[in-house]
């Protein structure tokens, strides 16, 4: 299957809660010799619509430095902010959430990003540095 398809059929597994299918799909594919990187960071992205954070966030930090492709190594940057951030590590969310910022200032998410930081300090009644963040978004 080629990464396209295998990112669409994954990503309709995900929406439907279709996980043992998912990790049977993931499976196969490595089995065929199918892309590591790739099969990797759907391992990672299935333990995260699992709500498997500790797990999620574990495989990250473990294989950051295995990971070569930008898009893969953005994504998990964004998957360790989002995962500090529901197991609820606020305030290290801000920091991983601030290095994806400073890592990929022009990404499309950026203006999220900084509102996030933002909502989180607000959250934390730290009303100045909220301000920062906000003034950064304009």
């Amino acid at each position: 299957m080629t990464q396209l398809n295998l990112r669409r059929v994954f990503g309709y597994l995900m929406k439907t809660e279709q996980f043992r299918k998912a990790s049977s799909l993931i499976k196969r594919q490595e089995n065929l010799g199918g892309s590591g990187e790739l099969t990797r960071w759907l391992r990672i992205k299935m333990s995260y619509e699992q709500k498997n954070y500790w797990v999620a966030f574990r495989e990250c930090k473990d294989q950051r430095s295995s990971f070569k492709t930008l898009r893969y190594l953005r994504d998990i940057d964004l998957h360790i902010a989002r995962c500090y951030l529901r197991l609820g590590s606020t305030n290290k969310a801000i920091e991983a959430y601030d290095t994806f910022q400073r890592r990929y200032p022009n990404d499309g998410l950026s203006a999220e990003v900084l509102w996030v930081i933002a909502w989180m300090y607000e959250g934390q009644d730290k009303v100045v540095e909220a301000r920062t963040y906000y003034e950064k978004l304009l």
